[in-house]
């Protein structure tokens, strides 16, 4: 097996180079929904509460639109957080822009890449859970990806024009290089 830890210039020249990447609106939704509401991870709230003391709001009360200014702060200046990782943009993350990747998957077609895996990797079969295979998957799944479709909508809709632009300056090559529309929200 191949160990995680090791950077991207540590493998082997013939080595399979994958990732799978998430719609980025739907990403940062996602993070707020996980980290923020329903489970308050006290990591995740301490960095948004300071900022929120440091714009000098009248209360320390998250919601999205603070959330999501409180990213565009973090991406503009390169400040980060615990949770940073949650919602940066795949492009910031070196190894990813310095790498030849093999493959590029999605999560919106989780299933149909896997299945494409395994035709590439057949002793994969017994590893990655597909509707074919019918392997039972023990893990539990991010809830966020099976909410109602229109809830990354709603959560953007809060948002003011400038708070919009500001974000899609950020993820614009997210969604360029991924195939991915970040207009479509809003």
């Amino acid at each position: 097996m191949l160990d995680l830890s090791r950077r991207a210039e540590e493998l082997p020249e013939n080595a399979f180079k994958m990732i799978f990447v998430r719609h980025p609106l739907k990403r940062l939704v996602s993070a707020y929904v996980e980290k923020f509401v329903k489970t308050q991870e006290k990591n995740f709230i301490q960095p948004l509460k300071e900022f929120i003391r440091n714009q000098n709001a009248e209360t320390l009360e998250i919601n999205f639109p603070i959330f999501i200014k409180f990213v565009i702060h973090e991406m503009q200046r390169y400040r980060l957080s615990y949770g940073t990782h949650h919602w940066i943009p795949y492009t910031s993350l070196c190894q990813i822009c310095q790498t030849r990747l093999d493959f590029i998957g999605h999560l919106e077609t989780l299933n149909e890449d896997a299945e494409l895996l395994i035709e590439l990797f057949p002793k994969l079969k017994k590893f990655i859970p597909t509707k074919r295979n019918n392997i039972s998957d023990q893990t539990l799944h991010n809830t966020a990806l099976h909410n109602d479709p229109n809830q990354t909508q709603n959560y953007f809709s809060q948002l003011d024009n400038k708070t919009r632009q500001d974000l899609l300056l950020i993820y614009k090559l997210d969604c360029s290089i991924f195939g991915y529309d970040c207009n479509e929200f809003w």
